[in-house]
């Protein structure tokens, strides 16, 4: 099954619900900043993990978002610079796809870019 990359950013406003989900995404994804996640999964593991999201949340007052982008390595590697293609130091590149293999139980697929 292919895994994907999704953003996924919540907006919960009681503080122990924030909690409990803040809790189960940083088990599953790369924590870019707060409450937005990067997330490296097979379609049905996103959807398990939005249910369980669902499950904790209220509804009415809070608010929960998956937007699918590229793979990291395809973004980091087609950066520009006043129209000048610009790689990425290796060391940061290697640290990123790690922390994303690490954060979405698996290794991103290589041959991209």
């Amino acid at each position: 099954m292919s895994k994907h990359c999704h953003i996924v950013a919540y907006d919960i406003s009681n503080r122990n619900r924030l909690r409990l989900v803040h809790r189960l995404w940083v088990k599953h994804g790369l924590w870019t900043q707060r409450s937005v996640f990067l997330c490296y999964a097979s379609t049905r593991m996103l959807r398990r993990l939005l249910d369980e999201t669902a499950a904790i949340m209220d509804v009415r007052q809070d608010d929960l978002r998956a937007y699918p982008v590229p793979h990291p390595a395809r973004l980091w590697l087609s950066t520009t610079f006043e129209g000048q293609p610009e790689s990425p130091k290796p060391s940061r590149l290697r640290r990123g796809l790690k922390a994303l293999a690490v954060a979405g139980e698996g290794t991103p697929r290589r041959g991209l870019g």
